[in-house]
């Protein structure tokens, strides 16, 4: 009886230890089969990232630029455009014609179409606020080339050039070639006239406050003074940044204030404007004797020229031939939600924007034989 009992038992204890392997197995099975289907999901879910990832990198990003007959901005709407589109982005190029109402339109109707990002060189750069507030709503890149765009916080950011370096580099030039620290203590005191850009150039306004931090003490010591008393940019601005507007207003003030004494200095807003002003001093009585000091900036070939003949005494130029591709990376940079290199900030009135400046060349009578060839190289 001991002995059947010991069987049956033994038998029982084999029973208990096959169910606990079976469920062993199952339980491992389940495992298995959560683990493999958690790796299916995390494919999934990998490969639906890599196809958004594309489907952004081929979203649109429209260019919106003033006119097609400005050979120069015209030139490097087209880079841009084939440096985006080798980079994989669609891109819709459109010219306002020089009408700011159309360009409004123009961005109004990209930001219907969800496009990705927008470049836009503005025909006015203060009428873009509500356009621009309808961009950011939803969540479009919005980059201002070359002309700042004022008065709204809507910007993603800047690419030109720094304005605010370039004022006071032009400042700088007049300190030095009339020796203004020590003109107080040697009781000498000289003339000073203005012709800066368009009304709306928030960039000339930047570089006209930059040469008034450097030149306000001096008016204050009484070692400058200006005849004309235009010494705000709404004063000193000329209309559309117009050279013939420039060279009449240029005559107007000399006729009026300086007759009798040629004025000392003279600061131009652009090289485009700085051969009108020099031909409507040419005439003036005194002049040829008493030529006065001419700063400006730009990227005009023609200021090396007057470099040369010493009737502009210095030219901060501009390398533009840098601008398009440091376009297309900031583009490319700010839509793909990347660290923007190389960057600064600029104040156009209502935010600190960052941005991204391109560089330049000071020249003067010592050295624009150098930075010509340098920037003929380039």
């Amino acid at each position: 009886m001991k002995k059947r009992w010991h069987q049956v038992f033994a038998i029982l204890m084999a029973s208990v230890l096959l169910c606990g392997c079976g469920a062993q197995k199952e339980e491992k099975a389940d495992t298995t089969e959560i683990q493999i289907e958690e790796k299916e999901e995390t494919q999934d879910i990998e490969s639906e990232g890599t196809e958004e990832t594309q489907e952004n990198l081929g979203e649109t990003v429209g260019i919106l630029f003033p006119d097609k007959d400005d050979k120069t901005l015209s030139a490097e709407a087209e880079t841009i455009k084939k440096g985006l589109e080798a980079k994989g982005y669609p891109v819709e190029l459109a010219y306002a014609g020089n009408d700011k109402e159309k360009q409004a339109q123009q961005i109004s109707q990209m930001v219907k179409e969800k496009v990705s990002g927008l470049i836009i060189c503005p025909v006015n750069s203060g009428d873009l606020k509500d356009a621009l507030k309808k961009a950011k709503k939803q969540g479009i890149t919005v980059i201002s080339y070359d002309r700042l765009i004022g008065n709204t916080e809507n910007l993603s950011s800047y690419v030109g050039f720094d304005y605010n370096d370039i004022g006071k580099k032009m400042a700088e030039c007049f300190v030095k070639e009339k020796k203004l620290d020590s003109a107080k203590k040697e009781k000498k005191s000289y003339t000073i006239e203005f012709f800066m850009g368009a009304l709306d150039d928030m960039n000339g306004r930047i570089q006209m406050d930059a040469m008034m931090d450097v030149l306000d003490p001096y008016f204050d010591q009484g070692v400058l003074q200006c005849k004309s008393l235009r010494t705000i940019y709404e004063d000193v601005s000329i209309a559309k940044a117009s050279k013939e507007i420039a060279e009449k207003t240029c005559e107007n003030i000399m006729k009026a204030n300086y007759m009798d004494s040629p004025v000392d200095l003279i600061c131009v807003g652009n090289d485009d404007m700085t051969e009108n002003i020099v031909s409507a001093l040419k005439w003036q009585s005194g002049f040829e004797k008493s030529w006065p000091v001419i700063v400006s900036s730009g990227n005009n070939q023609a200021a090396f020229e007057r470099l040369k003949e010493k009737t502009q005494a210095l030219s901060v130029y501009q390398l533009r031939a840098d601008l398009p591709q440091l376009c297309v990376d900031l583009v490319d940079q700010s839509i793909q939600g990347e660290e923007i290199k190389n960057s600064d900030t600029v104040n156009n009135g209502t935010a600190e924007i960052p941005a991204v400046f391109a560089k330049t060349k000071t020249a003067d009578q010592s050295n624009y034989q150098k930075v010509q060839k340098q920037v003929t190289e380039k």
